[in-house]
């Protein structure tokens, strides 16, 4: 049985039409771009457009894709930081990897080596699918991290805050981040 990729036969359609210039997330952006080398694409939210496979340089991007990158591995340790500074009994903090991602391996390296530059306990969660991702959810109800870092360029998680994994965290940590919103001034989203 064949099975289609929604994104894929959107894309398609969307470039059969000749629409003077295409935008999606990175994942979005090499889908499109696997399919015209003529109409513009703007990329966003990439992690690493390079690796991605989109543009030769960030300085000079070549071809048909041009756009915004966030370089999300080089924030990490800064991310890693501010955790320990809002949370100063973090232990053991979490990240959640979209596999997809070209960018995730790098984002590892260097997640990692923050923690561990702090004392604290890094646990990696995989996912390359919804499948992936509700067993990487379960794992982390398991496995319990103080902090969850997630994201960087991901198609599998954009849009996630608000939904799943947030949902998931605030059953089990739910006070902590009522505590830390009201610190910070946010407003809490607990979800029932």
């Amino acid at each position: 049985m064949n099975v289609v990729d929604p994104a894929v036969l959107i894309m398609t359609s969307s470039i059969w039409l000749k629409p003077d210039v295409l935008a999606g997330i990175e994942p979005i952006a090499r889908v499109m771009l696997s399919k015209t080398s003529t109409i513009p694409i703007v990329m966003f939210n990439s992690s690493d457009p390079i690796a991605a496979g989109l543009v030769k340089s960030l300085s000079h991007p070549g071809g048909n894709v041009t756009g915004v990158s966030m370089q999300w591995a080089e924030l990490r340790p800064k991310h890693i930081e501010l955790l320990r500074e809002i949370l100063p009994s973090l232990a053991r903090v979490g990240h959640l990897h979209d596999t997809n991602v070209p960018a995730s391996k790098l984002a590892e390296q260097i997640t990692r080596q923050a923690a561990q530059n702090l004392g604290i306990a890094y646990v990696p969660f995989y996912a390359t699918n919804r499948a992936d991702l509700d067993r990487a959810l379960a794992e982390m109800e398991e496995r319990r991290p103080d902090a969850l870092i997630y994201g960087g360029g991901s198609g599998l998680f954009f849009g996630l805050e608000q939904g799943i994994i947030e949902k998931t965290f605030s059953q089990h940590y739910g006070h902590e981040l009522d505590r830390l919103r009201s610190k910070s001034g946010a407003s809490s989203r607990r979800h029932k």
